[in-house]
């Protein structure tokens, strides 16, 4: 998701959404660079806004060469399920 302060694209689950209906990021709401987070086991992992950014663009261009994936996307196709 797009942040609309620093405007980086970065998953959805670091970003929330404001009072004023706007997406901020964690990095942005907390003013940090480095933000600690919980997986379901409880373990912490810490992780900079610039590496959360790189992986985020990796994974998104995963799934754009995904040709199946790449057809929903782009050209709005239904998925069969």
């Amino acid at each position: 998701m797009l942040c609309n302060k620093c405007r980086e694209f970065l998953p959805p689950h670091m970003v929330f959404a404001s009072e004023k209906g706007e997406y901020i990021c964690a990095y942005c709401k907390t003013g940090k660079n480095v933000i600690t987070l919980e997986d379901d086991n409880g373990n912490a992992k810490k992780i900079e806004k610039q590496e959360a950014i790189g992986k985020y663009k990796e994974f998104m261009g995963n799934v754009i060469r995904n040709p199946e994936l790449k057809k929903v996307l782009v050209k709005d196709e239904k998925i069969k399920l």
